[in-house]
Formats: C-alpha cells, structure tokens, sequence
C-alpha cells in the first residue's frame, strides 16, 4: 500500500530536511513544488538514502534551480528502494521562500 504526505518547509541558508528522515523499509518518491521562486533565488536540493554497509544516509542526488520556475514548476524525486530516505533544501542566493512537497512511501 502507498501512503502520502504533503506538507511545506521554508528553506534557509542552511541545509534543512523537507520532512523528518523516513525510516521505513519501502520505495521513496517525492514531488518538490517550485512555484514560489522568484528572480535572483537560487536553491539546491539534495536526495539522501541509506548506506547499509556504513549504517548512514548517503547523497544519491543534487539539483540546483535558480530564478522564477515557469517551466519546471514541480521536480519528481524518482523511487529509491532504500531503509532510509531524506530530501533537503538550502537557499543559496535570494530570499527564503516555502517550498510545498508530496512524498510517496509504498
């Protein structure tokens, strides 16, 4: 069974979870919302799963937007089959903006 959760995080200058890390034996997706950038913002998202062998949460995945989003207005985070699974969010030019997600668990 798929379960989902939305929510919204304000990203900052530091690197900060969009959701608690998801301690769950399971596929991993989300859906990050970027409709609130503007001109002169530039954020970097980072994907994040579970490293068995070193018991940690690696970097899978990095992706950098800037400017207002008019043509990539939502990323999709595809599915990890992973124990663990992070996504975050730093603000690294502009101003702090909410960024909406949808995550997928199933």
């Amino acid at each position: 069974m798929t379960t989902f959760t939305s929510g919204s995080t304000n990203s900052t200058g530091a690197e900060t979870d969009l959701f608690a890390a998801v301690v769950a034996d399971a596929y991993h997706a989300c859906a990050i919302f970027l409709q609130n950038m503007q001109l002169g913002d530039t954020m970097v998202f980072k994907v994040y799963i579970y490293d068995d062998n070193a018991a940690t949460l690696r970097i899978v995945d990095t992706q950098t937007f800037a400017g207002q989003q008019t043509t990539t207005p939502a990323v999709y985070i595809a599915p990890y089959a992973t124990r663990q699974f992070k996504v975050t969010v730093q603000r690294t030019l502009g101003s702090d903006r909410a960024i909406t997600w949808t995550r997928a668990q199933g």
